[in-house]
């Protein structure tokens, strides 16, 4: 009997070892990476169309030979390929869109709040800054100065302790009761909102020739719970009209600044 406790006992051991482990990061050269099992089922719910908001949406669609919904179009079907590609080590993140009358299902129960946008401290922004350069690395043509970075150990950003982003307040007696009663989601990502607008007198960066691009988005739990939200900042040249340069450059950084921020906020990858 007592040998067999014993083999019991191993045997919960190692299993228990082998779980722990599967949760763990692992490093190769500095980079950070962990294993699959770690995913988290994340649906991805997309912006409204009113919450698009662009001055230079016209003169992108006469470029592009698009009109404003295709346009609109174009970056919301982006928005949610890309997440899902950049972040599949992390998440394992479903579009709405493509669940049946999903995305109505949730909108319908969804409202906006304005929250100021989280300026982090120094070492937030490092841990963020490595997630995120990770998720950059896919990018043909990259930088570090998108919406905030670090130089010499200071914080540069766009955008100061003032400015706002909308944020989802939902109904999660109805969303999580109801809607996704049966589902295995365990975490609801909103995207809020997205802006392309050329700086105000107000912005750091006025002035600059650039346009900047600012995408709004909150986190939920399967309990309903609003865990986090921010906005994503990134820019691009005023001139720059093409809708695949903008979205493979600009918006592409936006989109990984915000898994970046959601891994980092969870602890998805450890410190």
């Amino acid at each position: 009997m007592i040998k067999w406790l014993a083999v019991l006992v191993i045997f919960f051991s190692v299993a228990t070892l082998e779980t722990l482990a599967q949760d763990e990061t692992t490093g190769e050269n500095g980079i950070l990476s962990y294993f699959s099992s770690a995913q988290k089922e994340v649906l991805l719910v997309p912006m409204m169309d009113k919450m698009f908001l662009s001055n230079v949406t016209h003169e992108i669609g006469r470029y592009n030979g698009m009109n404003f919904r295709e346009v609109r179009s174009f970056f919301k079907e982006f928005i949610a390929d890309m997440a899902d590609l950049s972040g599949a080590e992390n998440w394992n993140i479903t579009d709405a869109n493509s669940l049946d009358s999903m995305t109505l299902k949730i909108q319908v129960a969804q409202s906006f709040d304005y929250d100021l946008v989280k300026v982090h401290t120094k070492s937030e922004e490092s841990k963020i800054q490595e997630i995120w350069s990770k998720l950059q690395k896919s990018a043909e043509k990259t930088t570090t100065k998108r919406g905030a970075y670090l130089e010499k150990g200071e914080i540069r950003e766009y955008y100061d302790g003032k400015s706002r982003f909308m944020n989802t307040r939902v109904d999660t007696s109805w969303v999580f009761g109801q809607v996704l009663a049966d589902s295995d989601f365990e975490y609801l990502l909103f995207i809020n909102e997205l802006d392309i607008n050329k700086p105000r007198p107000s912005d750091v960066n006025y002035g600059s020739g650039e346009r900047t691009l600012k995408l709004h988005f909150t986190l939920y739990n399967s309990k309903g719970k609003r865990v986090y939200g921010n906005a994503a900042f990134s820019t691009f040249e005023e001139d720059e009209l093409d809708i695949y340069s903008i979205a493979n450059d600009a918006l592409f950084s936006a989109i990984n600044r915000m898994l970046a921020e959601c891994s980092a906020e969870l602890s998805i990858l450890s410190k």
